[in-house]
């Protein structure tokens, strides 16, 4: 059976990258996609091009003292040069293969070719009591889904695997929130460029504007997903070092997480290595029977419950640190 489309997860299938794309494109077609990227760019910088005859294929090599030495002002010239260099990072959605994963793994001293060969860890757990206003909450929208959702079954699309995803998540800050009184926020669907890296991760978990926490939504392929949410950490890390405005220390890092809704996995990004509990996954099933049978109903809670438990301790844990 074809997966069905999920304009939510469409970067995820996304496998031209964006230079790839520019170098297809004629003098015309170049000042056209460069007009809706929005740069700010006044309609002269787009005559000089044309006038120019820049095409996409030696747009894509092109520097600031070419652009200079053809009447480019210096403030255009460097958001053009920035806006290739930005062309050139390779996408999450490129990395696919066990081979990916190796050599990731073997970037941050790990040997092997499956996500059971990452070293592991215990993740924070913030305990919370059995009628917790989040929980209450969480579970009580899980509920009204499932009438309308259905049981969620093992093709059902990334989007559908969302609609779980997300209250969860929402439950888990919402505790982090009230717990600590700092504010974080989830934002869908955001951008993380690094250095070597660009594209759209599913959610980004933030404070303040620092990146704490990346989630990977995935619909079948966990290899696929722990490679993306490696490369979205790594970058992340970056973009705090740029925020922050010092180096990400030995102490410093950030949280990932793997889910396809029904199963969780937890990551942990230092500069020492890559850990993670891929031996030892959080579960829960989405079964409309819950609504009916007491005891399904208890255990979906009770999964709930664990797992709203680590995203917040994992939080907390990460802002204790601040």
């Amino acid at each position: 059976m074809s997966m069905p489309f999920s304009p939510f997860f469409a970067s995820q299938t996304e496998e031209s990258t964006m230079d790839s794309v520019i170098k297809e494109l004629d003098t015309e077609g170049l000042i056209q996609f460069l007009k809706r990227k929005n740069l700010g760019l006044d309609e002269i910088i787009y005559e000089i091009l044309r006038k120019e005859k820049i095409s996409g294929s030696n747009f894509s090599n092109i520097t600031q003292v070419d652009l200079r030495s053809a009447g480019l002002p210096l403030g255009p010239a460097k958001t053009l040069v920035e806006f290739i260099e930005k062309a050139k990072t390779k996408s999450y959605s490129s990395y696919k293969t066990v081979k990916d994963l190796k050599d990731v793994l073997k970037e941050y001293g790990s040997i092997g070719t499956n996500v059971g060969d990452i070293p592991q860890f215990t993740p924070e757990t913030y305990k919370i009591n059995e009628n917790d206003e989040d929980l209450e909450i969480c579970m009580a929208f899980i509920k009204y889904k499932l009438p309308v959702l259905e049981t969620l079954l093992p093709y059902d699309n990334e989007r559908e695997r969302c609609e779980y995803v997300e209250p969860i998540l929402d439950s888990a800050i919402h505790l982090v929130k009230r717990i600590t009184g700092k504010k974080i926020t989830r934002h869908p669907q955001a951008e993380v460029t690094g250095e070597d890296n660009t594209g759209i991760v599913d959610y980004v978990i933030k404070y303040n504007s620092e990146l704490i926490c990346i989630t990977e939504g995935e619909y079948w392929n966990i290899t696929e997903g722990f490679v993306h949410n490696v490369r979205q950490l790594q970058n992340a890390s970056q973009i705090n070092k740029r925020i922050i405005g010092n180096a990400f220390g030995e102490r410093d890092y950030i949280y990932g997480i793997v889910t396809t809704a029904e199963i969780w996995y937890f990551l942990k990004y230092t500069n020492e290595g890559i850990f993670c509990t891929s031996k030892n996954p959080l579960k829960i099933e989405f079964n409309e029977s819950a609504l009916k049978n007491s005891n399904e109903e208890l255990n979906l809670r009770n999964n709930l419950k664990r797992i709203i438990e680590v995203i917040a301790g994992l939080l907390i844990d990460k802002l204790d640190h601040q």
